[in-house]
């Protein structure tokens, strides 16, 4: 039993990642464009094209990079969440002057709760899977992805 959780944990360690990225794109797109999703997709994207520019770079922010997403992901799911209480609307359109079509174009409306329930699902398990990623798999998966390892264990004459 010990060798399979090993291989599952091996497999997960190494393909975690992408189960992320499919969530940054669940994420992104699913139901109506508004700004914070827009956001995803950006730091997304950002993401991506620095680990195409440079690829230690890459791995060095990679830590930050899910912090950053682990927070702003709390901060999305906390204001869609308190905006519907009726004191919310009020608060934003009189004291802040905002008016409801920029709340609206933020993501920020005020939901049935089966609709409220719908639209924090998928933040949520994105939130989940962020932070199993950065508990259980962030660590092992940069040591696994670290190329200056790889290239002193070829040069080892133990693996010759």
């Amino acid at each position: 039993m010990h060798v399979l959780g090993s291989m599952v944990m091996a497999l997960l360690i190494k393909y975690w990642i992408y189960i992320c990225g499919g969530m940054f794109f669940l994420v992104s797109f699913e139901g109506t464009i508004v700004m914070y999703k827009i956001i995803y997709m950006m730091m997304f994207l950002s993401c991506v094209a620095l680990y195409q520019v440079h690829y230690e770079w890459w791995r060095r922010i990679l830590k930050y990079f899910w912090m950053s997403v682990v927070i702003y992901t709390m901060l999305v799911l906390t204001l869609v969440y308190t905006f519907q209480f009726n004191i919310s609307l009020p608060f934003w359109t009189d004291r802040l002057g905002v008016n409801k079509q920029h709340l609206k174009d933020l993501g920020l409306e005020q939901f049935e709760l089966t609709v409220l329930f719908t639209r924090i699902f998928t933040p949520t398990s994105f939130l989940l899977v962020c932070i199993l990623h950065m508990h259980y798999f962030h660590d092992r998966f940069l040591q696994l992805t670290d190329l200056q390892a790889v290239l002193a264990k070829e040069e080892s004459t133990i693996y010759r």
